[in-house]
């Protein structure tokens, strides 16, 4: 009201993903919506977070629990400024390109040019919001490939995780799941890590497993005691597969002890 805001007024929204959430949803509710544009200043925000209409806020320690689906009237993206971003901002936008390329085209993980990573995974989400804007078909559930164990790990404020960083992990762990359904190959796995690791993003990370687990519990995507799983049938191809909350819990843990095999046997490969 200060500012004199109105139905004709145009709220713009300049930064990550966080301000153009912000801006997005308090655009949606004032007024019952004012018009709103992103101009998204990361890497993260360029490739996915300003895409989609999507905006939501954080509850105490619930992510994303309050939000809405308003599309804005324009996103302007300048790969300028990418420029600005410590390296750690832009490793993070590389975990939701890699997202991209695990599920949807296998391509974009063996692309170098940013512009085109970028272009090419707006283009991705553009297509999945167009068919399924409100989340209906199920069809715009498959873009959390990652985010089930992504965001119960960022949400675990010890652990100091950025948002990309916990997705890649999610990723990670996604694509563990995939393999032992019998969905890829052990190379496959490798292959993905190798991927994850090239982008000094991290593949596994010391977590308790029951606070985990509390964190997913909370997830959007769980209904009663079932919850929709986003992992890949091949890479390239991401599908919906329902666990019950238990037996994610037995993939996590075996997630867990199979990740520190791994480590273990890098450190004796290592040895003098």
């Amino acid at each position: 009201f200060r500012k004199n805001i109105d139905k004709k007024s145009l709220i713009i929204g300049i930064g990550g993903g966080v301000v153009s959430d912000i801006a997005g949803f308090a655009a949606s509710i004032f007024l019952r919506s004012v018009p709103v544009m992103f101009i998204p200043t990361t890497l993260l925000a360029q490739a996915d977070a300003a895409i989609g209409g999507k905006n939501a806020v954080n509850i105490g320690k619930i992510k994303n629990v309050l939000g809405t689906i308003n599309q804005p009237k324009a996103i302007f993206v300048d790969i300028n400024w990418l420029k600005t971003l410590p390296r750690k901002e832009f490793t993070s936008g590389m975990a939701e390109i890699i997202k991209y390329g695990l599920g949807f085209d296998r391509k974009i993980l063996f692309e170098n040019n940013i512009e085109k990573l970028i272009k090419q995974s707006v283009k991705i989400k553009t297509r999945i919001v167009d068919e399924d804007p409100f989340e209906k078909t199920g069809k715009r559930k498959l873009l959390n490939l990652g985010h089930t164990l992504g965001h119960a790990l960022e949400a675990q404020k010890n652990l100091n995780l950025s948002h990309g960083e916990a997705i890649a992990i999610g990723l990670n762990f996604a694509c563990f799941v995939a393999y032992k359904l019998g969905n890829i190959t052990l190379n496959d796995m490798r292959l993905i890590e190798e991927i994850l690791r090239k982008n000094k993003l991290p593949v596994i990370i010391n977590f308790d497993i029951k606070e985990t687990m509390k964190k997913i519990a909370r997830d959007k995507k769980r209904t009663k005691n079932q919850i929709d799983f986003i992992t890949i049938k091949r890479i390239g191809q991401a599908y919906i597969h329902k666990f019950s909350i238990s037996e994610l819990k037995q993939y996590l843990t075996q997630f867990v002890c199979w990740n520190l095999q791994q480590q273990e046997n890098r450190m004796v490969r290592h040895m003098p």
